[in-house]
């Protein structure tokens, strides 16, 4: 067996010395993360990091994960934003700070991991602040596979007053130490409590692989700020710790770096360790998986006669868009099926074009009782036949499909003895008319054992999936429910 030629990287990136582009306060940055094609020239977005509010030194906590393919140069960019708004999505309205470019095998070699980029601005000239430039830090290690969870809940006591009449508005920013020991790299961080000596935070659920990367006695950083209205945060104090200290201790004193001045303590009144296993652990302890496959029959995929049509199936190459995507991507998922039968459906069509309107948002791919076939093939092969058979209308919605899904995860036992697991794969255009019932749907199936994987097809405006895939914003439900996991992965 050969050697794997790839490895997942977790990046941190930090900014140093950004442009105040505000006239009131400083910059809100974020971070855009792409990657070169090399054939054509042009980026493809990657990821992108959180906003942090008011701070022209910026650690992002938001976690980024690469794939680091040893035989291929891989040219990631960055561009660094002020945010004036709360969508990240529509980039023309932020301002532009500057962008660095970087190869990824140069920061795995790097010493310590670890490059520090000038930035520039739209016209390649460098970005200088009070004669310093401004700069990009990014550090990289590789992803430890640690499923388990840290849950703790902090506390702070005895914090100083931030004025003569006012009391903090504190936070607390984690870090994890860098590989080579030196600097720190942001993991986590609370939210922002007002006016408080004494502030109570919430529990909080951390991924040990991403505060420590699996190692406990791996030093942990934990700062606390004032955040200051319209200002950069005021350090308060700081301690260092491990995730074992952390576990064996009920507090820490907090304590200034200049000043060596204690400034009020931090304490632990909850830890545990929730173990968590993972996807191949179960299924190598039995786990029966159930596969479901979606396929949208709406007209916005054109009409299947006509070339340009997703569903087009005819000369030169006999095979549309969407037979591609279901052997790509259901020939991966397909291995973990535990009965080698598929459960395929359509949604979108009139399933009756010869007779009575009769509209379908989920109908079995079969057009019979019978729900199953064998393999993705058989899937590929029901799919030719049916596409002959209904006529391509809509509206595009997902809500029964995704409610179909979770009643079949929902009647499956899933005991100490027995568990199972039901994997759905939807295969769309990106056009989407129930949004919100889609969205209420989901959240509702996320205490269930049930996976979603979106696979988008074509070149439609896919903003409707990254925001169902949840990688930024947790989805919320019409009445207020935040999904308890994310079960939710656009490709």
């Amino acid at each position: 067996v050969g050697a794997a030629l790839s490895e997942k990287l977790e990046i941190f990136i930090s900014c140093r010395n950004l442009p105040k582009m505000d006239v009131n306060s400083p910059s809100d940055p974020f971070v855009i993360i792409s990657q070169k094609n090399e054939q054509t020239g042009g980026y493809l977005q990657l990821s992108r990091t959180e906003a942090v509010d008011d701070n022209n030194n910026p650690d992002f906590t938001k976690q980024i994960l690469m794939e680091y393919r040893f035989e291929e140069v891989q040219v990631i960019r960055l561009d660094v934003y002020d945010a004036d708004s709360k969508d990240l999505n529509d980039l023309s309205k932020h301002d532009y700070i500057g962008h660095c470019e970087f190869v990824l095998g140069d920061l795995v070699t790097s010493s310590g991991a670890k490059l520090a980029m000038k930035l520039k601005n739209r016209k390649n000239n460098e970005l200088v602040v009070n004669k310093r430039p401004s700069v990009a830090i990014v550090r990289s290690e590789e992803v430890k596979q640690d499923n388990d969870e840290f849950v703790v809940q902090f506390k702070a006591t005895g914090l100083p007053k931030q004025s003569w009449m006012g009391k903090a508005n504190p936070f607390l920013q984690l870090f994890r130490k860098a590989n080579d020991g030196d600097g720190w790299m942001s993991v986590a961080r609370t939210d922002t409590l007002k006016k408080t000596t004494d502030p109570v935070w919430p529990r909080t659920t951390l991924q040990i692989q991403r505060l420590c990367n699996g190692d406990y006695s791996r030093a942990i950083l934990i700062k606390c700020y004032h955040d200051a209205n319209k200002a950069e945060p005021v350090l308060i104090g700081q301690c260092e710790t491990t995730l074992q200290e952390l576990l064996d201790l009920m507090e820490k004193p907090l304590v200034h770096p200049k000043s060596n001045k204690h400034c009020g303590k931090v304490l632990f009144p909850y830890r545990d360790i929730v173990k968590k296993y993972g996807f191949l652990e179960y299924v190598m302890g039995g786990m029966q998986i159930q596969m479901m496959v979606a396929i949208d029959f709406t007209g916005s995929n054109g009409d299947p006669r006509d070339a340009a049509s997703l569903h087009y199936t005819g000369p030169p190459k006999y095979e549309s868009p969407y037979m591609r995507a279901i052997r790509s991507v259901g020939r991966v998922v397909e291995a973990y099926d535990s009965d080698g039968q598929i459960a395929a459906y359509g949604f979108g069509a009139n399933i009756n074009p010869w007779g009575a309107k009769q509209i379908s948002h989920c109908f079995n791919l079969t057009l019979t009782e019978q729900n199953e076939v064998p393999g993705i093939e058989g899937v590929l092969q029901t799919y030719s036949s049916t596409l002959q058979r209904v006529q391509l209308y809509g509206p595009t919605y997902f809500n029964e499909i995704i409610q179909t899904a979770a009643s079949a995860a929902v009647s499956m036992p899933n005991t100490e003895q027995e568990q199972n697991y039901v994997i759905l794969m939807i295969i769309t255009d990106g056009i989407i008319n129930d949004m919100q019932q889609t969205v209420d749907a989901i959240v509702a199936a996320t205490e269930l054992p049930l996976s979603i994987i979106i696979v988008g097809v074509g070149n439609a405006d896919f903003s409707a999936m990254d925001r169902l895939d949840a990688d930024d914003v947790p989805l919320q439900s019409s009445k207020g429910v935040t999904m308890k996991r994310d079960i939710v992965q656009f490709v």
